[in-house]
């Protein structure tokens, strides 16, 4: 491919329902993007059961802590990539984290946004709402396999892709990118 700058590509196979599995760290780069993806799945009646996201859903996830730190270190018990877009209410550190921030993981369930906290927090709530870039419906017990080079989606930012299923059974997904300069 003329133009490519860099590349990466991950595949991962999954047996039951997943939901926010990070699997590309797509970095800032200034230049086009291109995400070609694919993925052969079994199983699923609704819309949306097999997803490519720019983030991670969550719905509301119970903040721990945050440390006093610059930047502050946030634990709520569920994975954030980084990239990610997330909203915390109700923190109860000085100053409170309140807002919405690009976090950056730190390990597991922690991860930092760019706050100067002088007392650390105990309390809190984090939401973040992915959008969906790509769903398909999957006819149970039916292989569905669906080709994001036909149909790449061009990124101009940083985006944490995840990937997330509601029923599908049995699933294997390919995400790689090219920069393309």
């Amino acid at each position: 491919m003329a133009g490519v700058t860099g590349t990466r590509t991950v595949s991962a196979s999954y047996g039951a329902a997943q939901t926010n599995v990070a699997l590309v760290a797509v970095p800032a780069t200034g230049k086009k993007i291109v995400v070609h993806w694919a993925c052969l799945a079994n199983g699923g009646t609704a819309a949306g059961d097999l997803r490519l996201l720019d983030g991670p859903i969550i719905a509301g996830a119970t903040i721990t802590a945050n440390s006093q730190a610059s930047p502050t270190v946030v634990t709520c018990g569920v994975y954030v990539p980084t990239g990610s877009t997330v909203t915390i209410t109700g923190s109860n550190s000085t100053p409170p984290i309140n807002g919405t921030y690009v976090a950056t993981n730190v390990s597991g369930v922690a991860f930092s946004i760019p706050v100067d906290v002088t007392v650390a927090g105990t309390a809190g709530t984090a939401v973040c709402a992915g959008t969906t870039l790509a769903a398909a419906i999957l006819a149970a017990n039916t292989p569905m396999y669906f080709d994001g080079k036909r149909a790449p989606l061009v990124l101009t930012a940083a985006t944490p892709l995840c990937f997330s299923s509601v029923t599908a059974t049995t699933h294997r997904v390919n995400v790689g990118y090219s920069i393309e300069g």
